[in-house]
């Protein structure tokens, strides 16, 4: 071969690369071009932007902050942090040690926890770190010294230089793991150097901090614990080393106080029972401010006013959930399958009988208490004070009041309870008081034939007062909506109930306080079995006369209420199979662990996920991509109502392929574009502590340099990010209506000053064991108060048009391969635990979003359950917001026209299963296009998705002459750039490659 030859091999190779090359930088535009939101959310870019006609401010910025500054609602952000803590920390013993002496300035502080506390849970709502925006975190040593009390060096030293924190979970998204054995971290003090000589001069105060972790995709379980002594039990329990850590500051220090870190209730009988302790305060997860509040609560500062939001028992196993709280999985799940899916990729592996029905938390201790002492038949061997440290609701202060029932009038027409409450400091100090209001509700041979059950007392309303000096009274209403008592009979109404027969209104400092006020005024005494006597001063009774199948039998939208989840019950599929707790005999129904069952054959169908066949042939009437000689853009629908007239034709200039994709394909930030409509890319926030998540600070997406809330680009704040509140059971545990509705409002000032219009909290399901691994963001095991605290959040955050997204909805319990779990429980449980806690955010609140659960409801995916979703949320609660699902963990389980007929806004999905010889290729936008049902469900979800958007902060900046305009970014330049270069060099290599063969062609002629 020639020269020439040879160059050509040389050009023709270098083609061949280019158009490698230029074939590489195509597909990766087109994959980055899919993953859009990924890429802008990492570099801080946008891909669209909004360009406007110049308008007045009050045009432009419908919704105002409070804050004039960043540095203002910084501020705000410390302050509030500080005031939920003061008030949500409980001080669950004091002999009179608390509050610390002025005298009293040097302590010890003992514990890995002291020195690496806990402010958040793992993953979803953990503590931000603003280091860099120049406001760190205020440690437990930091409150303290500003306090003006020295922390003991040389235990300080020790414990940092031993590298140790509190142990942590180990979460998985993998189906078939999520648990695995606790490990407590607590050194011996011996192991680290610590001696009594270095607590000489520090002798005063020792502090003792107890911390147990939580995280998102994890759970304890209670004989998954490694404890080096032996000595912990559970996880839940004190180990050796914390118990010794105890026994050495009582050796050591004159004055003992013991912090309990932790969002999970914990085992603190050994700290109520050791004399040596001489006091014990609950702070939970303070977030990044809240240590504040819990030293000035140590100084006397404050008087502390928190109650518990969960109940303390001596042992956390003894619940009667815990049966059946475990590893669970379908003995036959091998032959669960799909075409070439099995039960890992349908998320067909495990489930949970909730056997215990109603009777979670203090309404198991409590209601199986009042039948021990009214002596019922089948109570068996019961004894509430060997088994409860501390009830739901209690809390003690550092003055005392005197809370007096006024008045409780029932007005039974409007469905409304207030009660009046007077309550007096007849204490020394200043403090705030909290007044609970408890209804016992009769248990009738109705409730006994139609399997009804009946708690003896729930919480049914609360208030707070101000600050009050001694001798100061104030008088607190509490309005009570009587749905909230009504009974779900699922039997033979199949409706909510309202029993005839006395119904006892009571206050009192706990539940157990307010359930012996009711023993008292029905005459019981400590002589039937009491603890202690109760007051009937603080009792109303009103009576019921006759039974009631019809008041309570329609929502407040007049929708008829009626069994909406009889499949979420094993017995719907297997008939006898659970027996439920019923207190008609508690020993006979006790629980029993049902381990090993198998599925039937029907329930395989649903397990198996996909119900629904598409229809190829119907007659599709519905219109899109209809374009409009006048075009309605989403600019022009801002603030538009619900029915306003213009949204059909508005709506059918959607392209059937933008309009599938904006369900199906939303990105993990659900911020496609629209442009067929002008819609622009938006972003959303998860976590209940606040805007956080994936770098939404201050400023991230507030790009209108127009703007009161743009914050130029050298603004250190600018880095600032939100998530630096309380944990969720901190804030309920304030039992204070305006904390909560504050909370809501900073975050909803968080929105406007990022830019984020859409926060996936609070988080609302239950406690329903104190092991489920993500109990830090939800609130209580009680529903009424998650609902009350739920709804103030709610209140608060939309004011300012934040659209707020409750979550897990519903039925997250347990993290144990949530993706697919399936919750088997009957619908009075489903409607009185979980979905009450729910309610009031949605039917009172006005709720406009939320995000659904990984689990199952019954066997059927929350997405695709249609009873749940359209009958009780947009049925019966007037929901027209916007569902968007968790993460599509495990595209064969999450399916798209299943979660498009249950109305799903948005798909948290970032791939494209649609494309062929993906999972979602069946339902791709040609075989969709001709199912007339799912055309409707498409319109309808499409309806909900931009009303709720064209009345929220997203619409700040925007007016009629807002276009959307595509911006070509630096990472699009540059992907342009290298396709346009590609495709220069891999022109001119097969120019070159031309060139020399003709030359090569010349040259051969020329030799011949």
């Amino acid at each position: 071969m020639n020269k020439t030859g040879k160059r050509q091999g040389v050009y023709r190779g270098l083609a061949a690369l280019m158009a490698l090359f230029l074939t590489i930088s195509i597909g990766g535009g087109m994959i980055a071009n899919n993953f859009s939101s990924y890429i802008d959310n990492f570099l801080g870019t946008t891909s669209w932007r909004l360009e406007t006609e110049a308008a007045s401010p009050e045009e432009m910025y419908n919704f105002t902050s409070d804050y004039s500054t960043a540095r203002e609602l910084v501020d705000g952000l410390i302050d509030l942090g500080r005031k939920v803590s003061q008030e949500g920390s409980v001080l669950l013993k004091n002999d009179g040690a608390l509050p610390l002496a002025s005298s009293e300035k040097k302590v010890t502080l003992f514990g890995v926890g002291a020195y690496s506390p806990i402010l958040g849970g793992a993953i979803g709502s953990s503590a931000s770190n603003n280091d860099e925006a120049g406001v760190p975190n205020h440690s437990l040593i930091d409150a303290l010294t500003s306090a003006g009390i020295e922390v003991n060096p040389a235990v300080k030293t020790a414990y940092e230089e031993s590298g140790i924190a509190p142990g942590q979970l180990s979460p998985s998204f993998m189906p078939g793991s999520g648990g695995g054995s606790f490990t407590i971290t607590e050194p011996a003090l011996s192991a680290i150097g610590v001696t009594s000589a270095n607590v000489a001069g520090y002798d005063e105060v020792g502090i003792v901090v107890i911390s147990r972790p939580s995280s998102e995709a994890a759970d304890y379980f209670p004989s998954d614990v490694t404890d080096e002594t032996g000595v912990a039990k559970t996880p839940l329990s004190f180990g050796g080393n914390e118990l010794a850590a105890i026994d050495f500051a009582k050796e050591t220090c004159k004055k003992v106080i013991v912090l309990v870190n932790s969002s999970s209730a914990m085992e603190v009988e050994p700290a109520k029972q050791d004399t040596g302790v001489n006091a014990i305060l609950w702070i939970g997860f303070p977030g990044n401010y809240g240590f504040d509040g819990v030293v000035d609560i140590l100084t006397g500062e404050v008087s502390p006013s928190g109650h518990l939001s969960d109940t303390y028992p001596v042992d956390s196993t003894s619940a009667p959930a815990m049966v059946n709280y475990g590893k669970f999985d379908w003995a036959n799940g091998d032959t669960i399958t799909r075409d070439s899916y099995n039960n890992t990729a349908l998320r067909a592996i495990s489930y949970e009988v909730e056997a215990e029905g109603i009777y979670t938390g203090y309404r198991y201790y409590e209601t199986r208490y009042a039948d021990k002492v009214n002596n019922v038949p089948g109570v068996g061997e019961f004894d509430y004070t060997a088994q409860m440290s501390y009830p739901f609701g209690y809390g003690l202060s550092y003055t005392t009041f005197t809370q007096t029932l006024k008045s409780v009038e029932w007005d039974y027409g409007k469905k409304t309870v207030t009660a009046v409450v007077e309550v007096e400091n007849t204490g020394s100090v200043a403090g705030k008081d909290v007044v609970q209001v408890y209804v016992q509700t009769p248990y009738t041979d109705y409730d006994k034939e139609n399997l009804v059950e009946k708690s003896a007392i729930q919480l049914i309303g609360f208030g707070k007062t101000q600050t009050l000096q001694p001798g100061a009274k104030e008088t607190v209403t509490v309005e009570i909506d009587a749905k909230y008592f009504a009974s779900y009979d699922y039997k033979n109404a199949k409706t909510y109930i309202m029993d005839a027969g006395d119904y006892y209104f009571a206050i009192g400092m706990s539940a157990h306080d307010a359930l012996n006020n009711v023993l008292a005024s029905q005459g019981k005494t400590t002589e039937n079995g009491m603890d202690y006597n109760g007051d009937a001063s603080k009792v109303s009774v009103k009576n019921v006369e006759k039974l009631d199948t019809t008041t309570f039998a329609k929502s407040e939208n007049g929708t008829a209420i009626t069994n909406q989840l009889e499949d979420a019950d094993l017995n719907y599929w297997m008939p006898g199979t659970v027996t439920y707790l019923s207190r008609q005999d508690w020993t006979g129904t006790w629980p029993k662990a049902y381990t090993g069952l198998s599925a039937t054959d029907d329930m395989k169908v649903e397990l198996e996920n996909r119900t629904y066949e598409i229809s190829t042939t119907d007659n599709v009437t519905t219109e899109w991509g209809v374009k409009l000689d006048d075009p309605i853009y989403f600019s022009q629908m801002k603030n538009a109502t619900y029915d306003d007239p213009r949204w059909e034709t508005f709506l059918s200039q959607i392209t059937w392929e933008e309009a599938v994709a904006t369900i199906i394909y939303s990105g993990v930030n659900f911020d496609n574009a629209v442009p067929s409509i002008e819609f622009a890319a938006w972003q959303a926030a998860d976590g209940p502590n606040g805007i956080n998540t994936r770098g939404r600070s201050l400023g991230a997406y507030v790009t209108d340099t127009n703007s009161p809330y743009y914050m130029a680009e050298d603004d250190p704040l600018r880095s600032y990010t939100c998530g630096t509140m309380a944990s969720s059971p901190v804030v309920a545990s304030t039992f204070s209506h305006e904390l909560a509705e504050a909370f809501g409002k900073i975050v909803g000032n968080e929105s406007i000053w990022t830019g984020v219009p859409a926060w996936w909290a609070p988080g609302s399901n239950l406690h329903r064991v104190a092991y489920c691994g993500r109990v830090h963001e939800y609130f209580s095991e009680d529903p009424m108060l998650s609902n009350y605290i739920s709804a103030d959040i709610v209140t608060g955050g939309q004011k300012y048009g934040l659209v707020v997204g409750s979550k897990h909805f519903a039925f997250n319990d347990m993290e144990y391969n949530r993706s697919g779990l399936a919750s088997l429980q009957n619908e009075q449980a489903a409607r009185e635990n979980d979905l009450r806690s729910f309610q009031g955010s949605y039917e009172d609140a006005g709720c406009m979003g939320m995000m659904s659960a990984f689990n199952r409801i019954g066997i059927r995916h929350v997405n695709h359950h249609l009873g749940l979703m359209q009958g009780i949320l947009r049925g019966e609660w007037g929901f027209n917001g916007i569902v968007q699902t968790d993460m599509v963990n495990g595209s064969d389980y999450f399916l798209p026209v299943e979660s498009i007929l249950g109305v799903i806004n948005y798909m948290s999905n970032g791939t494209n299963h649609t494309e062929e010889g993906g999972s979602w290729e069946y339902a791709n936008y040609t075989k969709l296009a001709n199912d007339a049902k799912v055309n409707a469900a498409v319109r309808e979800t499409l309806h909900n998705t931009f009303y709720t958007f064209a009345n929220s902060n997203m619409m700040m900046g925007v007016n009629e002459t807002t276009r959307l305009v595509p911006v070509m970014n630096v990472w699009r330049t540059a992907i342009l750039a290298c396709q346009i270069g590609f495709g220069v060099l891999t022109a001119l290599a097969l120019l070159a490659f031309l060139i020399a063969g003709a030359k090569a062609r010349k040259e051969r002629k020329e030799e011949q």
